[in-house]
């Protein structure tokens, strides 16, 4: 009988600060995450960069990236990278 109460007191002694931190942050299991949506042009893909109207990003975090051109390695999820050519024709779109 004692064993058997030691390894129940050993059992809720430990689990006790696993029950405490539940009630403290409810939200601890909740594992839903919101992520930004990153929209492309798919339409400008092969056009001239001055043939677009590219009025539609002032609100939103954008590049251009002309061959060889420096760029940051920050991740901005919702930040639209627009890929050309020399001469400005669009290649390709992607976000980060």
């Amino acid at each position: 009988m004692d064993i058997m109460k030691y390894f129940l007191f050993t059992f809720l002694f430990a689990s006790l600060p696993v029950m405490a931190q539940d009630r403290l942050n409810p939200d601890i299991n909740d594992v839903t995450m919101e992520t930004p949506s990153c929209e492309v042009y798919l339409e400008w893909t092969g056009k001239n960069i001055e043939d677009i109207d590219i009025s539609v990003l002032d609100d939103r975090p954008h590049r251009i990236l002309p061959p060889d051109s420096m760029m940051t390695m920050d991740y901005i999820p919702d930040r639209l990278n627009i890929h050309t050519t020399e001469d400005g024709i669009i290649l390709q779109q992607d976000c980060g």
